[in-house]
């Protein structure tokens, strides 16, 4: 997974990161192309840009009408088949809007070539910018272009999707994003330090529970061995196959799995294993910058001291194989021994998308509320929606 801005960052994706900047000031999830993104944007001739003055006047391409697989937090997979034909066709586009900058002629040309072809136009966008999808409708419909909400290939048993501004925009999913603080029942211990994660799970003395499987025991790795590998990810990758289908990816990939197992000491791997073998898996990390989604810049504004005392944990990844959730349950209990053990109080946040939002929260605060170690409410602090219509010429 490669971390947001490195120290060798290309000079033109500084600017567009920058033009950026205000957009995911006030949002958890990072909003933009990533920097090997963005570099194959603006040299695909297949991508329409517009030109734009970043604080030192230079020009800095802004991508803005681009095929979906050039977002690599899109999952193409769900694209092709809710709109197979137009896929078939190269007529899928993902649009990109930002507040006050009127999109060139050459984007303007490709959206006009899109609506030939009867194209379908996808975009996500925050919660904290409501006026998103009607700004998109409006710029179409002033160049004569005819708008109207696409039909959508779903799995069978799978909800309709929501249709909105007058049955021109459907709603495809949302991904929701959730805070925490955690607050130890027996309160900080003044006379101890509060530890940071790694240091924490090191010394953690796992108490069983009444009830814990006698087979059932946690363990913890920075970083795993290769040939541990395959089993965790086997059990991940199932469990995660429930919510597979979805506008953007749930989860990793075996490339991206493999790398945070082996060669990630900031993220945490913690397993619940059953007579050996793993039933529950958690990653857990304080480095935010790891997990490409997320915009730390978010989290260091809302919580500047936890921030900067690495007491943010954020887990990109929870899954159990077991139906019902009981041995879930039990990695979470060996959490919370974590937190007291640590004398810590960080904040806790995830991400979920439409099966889980307002059912995963409010599980995971009564499993760890239910313990004798910490309380904890969560908090949804933005939801990110993924959108599409379809276009006709006039």
């Amino acid at each position: 997974m490669s971390e947001l801005l490195a120290h060798d960052v290309d000079p033109a994706f500084a600017g567009y990161d920058q033009i950026l900047a205000p957009i995911n000031a006030g949002f958890p999830q990072r909003q933009g192309l990533l920097e090997p993104e963005y570099r194959d944007a603006v040299n695909d001739p297949n991508v329409k840009s517009t030109p734009v003055s970043d604080e030192q006047d230079r020009q800095i391409e802004l991508p803005q009408l681009s095929p979906v697989e050039h977002n690599s937090w899109l999952k193409l997979d769900y694209y092709q088949g809710a709109f197979p034909d137009a896929f078939k066709d190269g007529a899928v586009r993902q649009y990109t809007d930002l507040p006050g900058v009127e999109p060139s002629q050459e984007v303007k040309d490709g959206l006009l070539d899109l609506a030939k072809n009867s194209g379908i136009l996808v975009f996500d966008y925050p919660d904290n910018d409501p006026g998103y999808p009607g700004r998109v409708v409006a710029l179409l419909e002033n160049m004569g272009v005819r708008v109207q909400a696409p039909q959508v290939s779903i799995d069978e048993g799978k909800e309709m999707p929501e249709i909105t501004e007058n049955g021109k925009v459907v709603e495809l999913g949302h991904q929701a994003y959730y805070t925490g603080q955690v607050h130890l029942k027996k309160g900080l211990d003044p006379t101890k330090p509060t530890m940071k994660l790694h240091e924490a799970l090191k010394i953690v003395k796992h108490i069983k529970r009444p009830g814990e499987p006698e087979t059932g025991a946690p363990s913890y790795a920075q970083i795993m061995e290769a040939s541990d590998v395959l089993p965790m990810f086997e059990a991940y990758d199932e469990a995660f196959q429930a919510i597979a289908n979805y506008p953007c990816r749930q989860g990793f990939t075996w490339e991206e799995f493999f790398e945070v197992a082996t060669d990630e000491a900031e993220s945490a791997k913690i397993v619940y294993n059953i007579d050996g073998e793993p039933s529950v898996i958690c990653i857990l990390g304080d480095d935010l910058s790891k997990y490409d989604w997320v915009n730390p810049d978010f989290f260091k504004s809302q919580f500047p001291d936890k921030f900067e005392e690495k007491q943010i944990l954020y887990y990109p990844a929870i899954a159990s194989k077991e139906k019902g959730g009981g041995n879930m349950a039990h990695l979470l209990g060996y959490l919370t021994q974590m937190l007291e053990q640590g004398n810590m109080e960080p904040v806790i946040a995830f991400d979920c998308c439409d099966k889980n939002i307002g059912m995963l929260n409010i599980l995971l605060e009564a499993v760890i509320n239910a313990t004798p170690e910490v309380e904890i409410s969560f908090d949804k602090k933005g939801t990110q929606t993924y959108a599409a219509l379809q276009l006709y010429a006039a």
